[in-house]
């Protein structure tokens, strides 16, 4: 049993957080629990919920939550006491705060988790939802399962006082894979599967791993001669380390330079406020320079470093150096 000030503390939440940071902080919990299950084929389900009237133009109901669902560890019981625990330092190795579940609460109205693990040759599930008064885990369940496999699945739902600025699936999957990108582009560790549906659609899913296969490439990689660089402060010196990608079919995105800690995305610049020119989009000619067959595309830059791992705030919305 906890004992938290959990309204309190979700009010105080301000630092750099949008309504897509509970998603990206669900789908990254997802893939922690894969690579700790030591899987191949890891997958991770978003099922984007829906609720009211569609509108006329794009003929869909306005964002009501996700559903997250992975083939991970599942909530062992040192997951579940972790979940429980302020600032927990379990995930610390991987750039664990201990906190991000709590920016569900700031967005949507209630968090809803259920779980298949295993325990002693076993399966065994957990329910339970997230407190809103002094309890961080309420209305727990637990016992045998009758499911062979492990994993979980976390609804967020009831979307707080703003609306979800995005309804498109294919927006929607395009602004978490710019914020998530680090962990497709990792070479250490294979990202698992990540699709995205709409809840009510099942069959229609989109691969966010798709967006960096060759035959597809709407994100590309381009080559930098000098990706490392280090900067001097105070008589000390970091080192830091950039990737530059192409954004093909950009539509309203601009040429951004990103901030990483811990492979995810945290702040983001317009590169036209450093050199005008990265303004407007670019053109990139189609094979044998035809231009009838050409994309636009805008550039990303990514920059990694320990000293932003060091340096992110507990809400990961803001570097504090």
């Amino acid at each position: 049993m906890s004992n938290v000030n959990i309204k309190r503390l979700v009010d105080n939440i301000r630092s750099g957080t949008n309504i897509y940071t509970p998603l990206v902080e669900l789908v990254v919990n997802a893939i922690q629990a894969i690579d700790a299950k030591g899987i191949q084929n890891g997958l991770v389900e978003i099922e984007v919920l829906r609720s009211g009237q569609a509108d006329v133009i794009d003929r869909l109901e306005d964002v009501d939550g996700f559903v997250v669902k992975d083939n991970g560890i599942g909530f062992t019981k040192s997951n579940r006491d972790a979940f429980d625990t302020l600032y927990t330092e379990q995930k610390i190795a991987d750039g664990g705060k201990g906190f991000g579940r709590f920016t569900c609460l700031k967005y949507f109205q209630q968090v809803k988790v259920s779980s298949t693990f295993a325990e002693s040759d076993a399966f065994r599930y957990r329910s339970f939802r997230m407190g809103l008064d002094k309890d961080i885990i309420v209305d727990e369940k637990e016992g045998p399962s009758q499911t062979q496999a492990t994993g979980s699945t976390v609804e967020i739902s009831g979307i707080k006082s703003v609306r979800f600025p995005d309804k498109k699936l294919e927006t929607i999957s395009r602004v978490v894979v710019e914020r998530l990108l680090p962990y497709f582009v990792d070479e250490e560790r294979a990202c698992p599967r990540v699709v995205i549906r709409d809840a009510n659609k099942p069959s229609e899913a989109i691969s966010l791993n798709d967006y960096l296969e060759k035959d597809s490439s709407q994100i590309v990689e381009m080559n930098v001669d000098e990706s490392a660089f280090s900067l001097s402060g105070n008589e000390d010196e970091k080192s830091f380390q950039v990737r530059v990608f192409k954004f093909f079919a950009p539509r309203t995105s601009r040429s951004k330079v990103s901030l990483v800690a811990h492979r995810r995305e945290v702040t983001d610049n317009p590169l036209e406020a450093y050199i005008p020119e990265f303004a407007e989009e670019f053109f990139e000619p189609g094979p044998d320079q035809d231009m009838a067959t050409g994309r636009n595309f805008v550039i990303k830059a990514y920059v990694f470093s320990e000293y932003l791992n060091d340096s992110v705030s507990l809400e990961r919305g803001e570097f504090r150096f």
